[in-house]
């Protein structure tokens, strides 16, 4: 298995750190204006030859945070799925 940071954020870069291009920073402003994190987001990539894709898609959804969970921070999540 392998991770690997790809890029830094650009919310998280002062816009003086942004690229000069007209075209570039105005796709970028689009981006970072996208919901409550700007265009941090993280993805996962499987690359595998035969897999339960509804498998796979039902337990990284069982990882995810309630509602509830998200808006009472790290207090209030339940305990890890098994």
């Amino acid at each position: 298995m392998e991770f690997a940071d790809v890029l830094v954020w650009w919310a998280a870069l002062p816009r003086s750190e942004w690229p000069e291009e007209a075209e570039v920073r105005a796709e970028l402003e689009r981006e970072v204006r996208e919901g409550p994190h700007g265009d941090r987001r993280q993805e996962v990539v499987f690359i595998i030859q035969q897999a339960d894709h509804e498998a796979i898609a039902a337990q990284l959804e069982a990882c995810l945070l309630s509602s509830n969970e998200q808006a009472g921070g790290s207090d209030a999540s339940s305990e890890p799925p098994r």
